[in-house]
């Protein structure tokens, strides 16, 4: 591949090259000959990996630890000079005060959410217009009146039926699309169909509120939690919803008396008995428009952005404005949105731009802030029992912070009809399960029925 030339000097020189997809990666370029059709972004900590396996052969996999390949030089929209980038280089990180026993985990996925009633009213609820959909009816075409506002949605509807492959599987191949090519189309149709799940979960969440609450299991699973956990006032749950939807958050809020207006409501041990993380974001979260950029726009930053094609270079970093974080790097392997700009959306939900990750196959990443990430993988390092609900356990970030950090844990409680896939799910990405006392119940009511929580 032929480098443009305004690329040439960062061959020896260090840059932050910022991606039209909202990443920005550090570092310097490196060519091979083994590869030809690519380039390398590849930061300083690795220099001397590299230099190694240059002694023997080169291939991409064996660089996938230390670089970021390009295939395209368009989508390196700017390089941005000096060693880092980011206004915010403080880990917000409240102080936890007292001791506090950290020794139940629950995660919830959304089989949970799609099977929040009792079986006697199950049939009821799947025949619901707004039964909360698991992945493959997230464009089912009862919700044609949301997504007909949404161009970007509609247009991809048609190649995803036509594909036969599952949703996430058919946007991870378009995400690795928008990677390898400048493809801003394709990118302000992913970007459209963030605010097309923003607003199909907040009808989701208020419909089954409306409709459901006398039977609903969360509220029952809310309430049992309550009752444990009065009887010992060290003792904190760590709840970890995977679902974008906010029927556990409102039963959790309203049964346990927590009112969920700031983002480190979720997370405050020394005032509430749980911990709720949400690794996937969540409907009513958001990452706060500039002034300039709401008021021109107003209502209608869904569709400005989509007809505009306006990619995430763009939204993160001029319409949301200096969203970076100087300790991204760190946490991340690259620079990107400064996560503790995540807020809770308390005014104009258009004046926010969705913190939500669209559902990839393998793009797995945490939306919400990073001393959220810390907390969770803290309580991961001291809990013993792991209760697995409606989660088919294949976050493959989720799953490589159990690997390194839950060295306590004794029971792995899963909560699935179908247990064997849950288990093969984990096993390849944490390994051997023999060692943990495994127990399979086949739904949320035989949970709450049983005396395991």
């Amino acid at each position: 591949m032929e480098l443009p030339i305004e690329l040439e000097k960062y061959r020896g020189t260090t840059g932050n090259f910022v991606t039209y997809f909202g990443d920005i990666y550090p570092g310097s370029i490196f060519e091979f000959n083994e590869i030809p059709d690519r380039f390398f972004i590849i930061p300083p900590i690795h220099w001397r990996e590299v230099q190694e396996l240059q002694k023997g052969i080169i291939t991409p996999d064996s660089l996938k630890d230390y670089a970021e390949e390009i295939y395209d030089p368009k989508v390196i929209t700017r390089i941005i000079e000096g060693k880092s980038v980011g206004t915010d280089t403080v880990l917000h990180n409240p102080e936890m005060k007292g001791t506090q026993k950290w020794k139940q985990m629950f995660v919830f996925g959304a089989g949970a959410s799609a099977n929040c009633v009792p079986k006697t009213e199950l049939t009821a609820f799947e025949n619901f217009d707004y039964c909360p959909p698991l992945s493959d009816k997230l464009f089912d075409s009862k919700f044609a009146s949301i997504s007909g506002a949404y161009d970007g949605v509609n247009l991809f509807q048609s190649s995803l039926r036509r594909s036969k492959r599952t949703v996430e599987e058919f946007l991870e191949e378009e995400w690795q699309i928008i990677k390898r090519t400048h493809n801003t189309p394709l990118l302000a149709r992913h970007t459209n169909i963030v605010y097309y799940l923003q607003e199909l979960f907040f009808t989701v969440s208020d419909q089954v509120i409306r409709n459901f609450s006398r039977v609903n299991l969360y509220a029952s699973f809310a309430d049992v939690l309550m009752k444990k956990l009065s009887f010992d006032a060290m003792a904190k749950s760590a709840i970890v919803s995977f679902n974008y939807d906010t029927l556990l958050d409102h039963y959790l809020s309203e049964i346990f008396g927590v009112k969920f207006s700031q983002i480190d409501n979720y997370v405050d041990s020394n005032v509430n008995p749980f911990m709720l993380f949400k690794p996937h974001g969540s409907h009513n979260w958001g990452y706060h428009f500039s002034k300039a950029f709401y008021d021109v726009h107003g209502n209608n930053a869904p569709y400005y952005l989509y007809n505009n094609k306006t990619p995430l270079d763009e939204i993160y970093y001029t319409h949301i404005g200096e969203p970076l974080h100087a300790n991204g790097w760190a946490l991340e392997g690259k620079y990107s949105m400064n996560k503790n700009k995540i807020e809770v959306i308390t005014d104009v939900i258009r004046h926010y731009h969705p913190a939500m990750l669209v559902p990839y196959n393998d793009k797995d990443d945490f939306v919400m802030p990073y001393h959220h990430t810390q907390r969770m993988e803290w309580f991961m390092s001291e809990m013993e029992d792991l209760f697995l609900i409606g989660w088919k356990g294949n976050e493959k970030k989720f799953n490589e912070a159990l690997k390194m950090k839950a060295h306590n844990l004794n029971r792995i409680i899963i909560v699935n009809p179908k247990p064997e896939n849950v288990i093969a799910n984990l096993s390849r990405h944490i390994g051997d399960l023999s060692k943990y006392q495994v127990i399979c119940l086949p739904d949320l009511e035989a949970l709450l029925d049983s005396d395991y929580m």
